[in-house]
């Protein structure tokens, strides 16, 4: 009597853990479908090409306009002639003196302060 009483409990038990491992299953292959976002992707491209391209192109011009450049600034005027020729010439001689003569200043002010204060370690 006592496992006639039982089986049906038993039975009942067996048939509950048959449909949670079939929710269980049903439930991970859900699960994985969603995690699975370059299937999705795919799925959804070959689905709907039309809508991704008009997307694309929707996206294109609309960074396009967000990173649109301003006017080129007008071309500066060169002087012609012989004020030009002269000033031309006159910044192609002063350039190599006047990087002459800052370097000197530049070595002469160095020398000073390292006369001034001797080196770490030495004071």
């Amino acid at each position: 009597m006592v496992q006639n009483s039982q089986a049906p409990a038993v039975v009942e038990l067996l048939r509950r853990s048959q449909l949670a491992r079939e929710r269980l299953s049903v439930d991970l292959a859900e699960f994985k479908h969603r995690i699975d976002v370059p299937g999705r992707l795919k799925d959804s491209l070959q689905s709907n090409p039309t809508s991704w391209i008009g997307g694309g192109l929707v996206a294109g011009l609309l960074a396009s306009l967000a990173i649109r450049r301003g006017r080129p600034a007008p071309e500066k005027k060169r002087r012609s002639g012989i004020t030009g020729l002269a000033l031309t010439a006159a910044s192609a001689v002063a350039r190599p003196m006047l990087k002459a003569w800052l370097g000197n200043k530049l070595r002469d002010t160095l020398a000073a302060r390292t006369e001034n204060h001797p080196p770490f370690g030495q004071g």
